[in-house]
This record gives structure tokens, sequence and C-alpha cells, in this order.
């Protein structure tokens, strides 16, 4: 019995790391180098609102 259930943690653990790094179907490598990322970059949709405040607001913090 211990050996079917290690068995069977064993494939299961080989069939998820096999699916994280078989690449996407249209083949393209869609990974973010460490240099194209900037600290606050969001990709926004296009329908969210927005907001504009003034510089002076006390809820608006602004780093130089």
């Amino acid at each position: 019995m211990a050996v079917v259930a290690i068995f069977a943690i064993g494939l299961t653990l080989y069939w998820l790391g096999e699916s994280m790094v078989t690449p996407t179907e249209d083949g393209s490598d869609n990974e973010i180098t460490p240099a194209e990322i900037r600290e606050g970059d969001v990709d926004v949709p296009e329908g969210a609102p927005t907001r504009s405040v003034a510089p002076e607001d006390p809820e608006v913090r602004v780093d130089p």
C-alpha cells in the first residue's frame, strides 16, 4: 500500500513539474527578464477607472 502511495505522489510531482516547463501552445516565450521589470509597472485595463489627484494631497506619496 505504501509503495502505491509513494508511486502516486512521485507521478503527481513529475506531472506537475512537466506542466511547469512545457511551452505555451503558441510556442512563444513570454518570460520577462529582470531588466524589463520596473517597480510599479502594471498593465492597467483600458476600461479601468482613473482619478486625478493634487500633488499636495496628504494621501498621495510622491517619490523624488
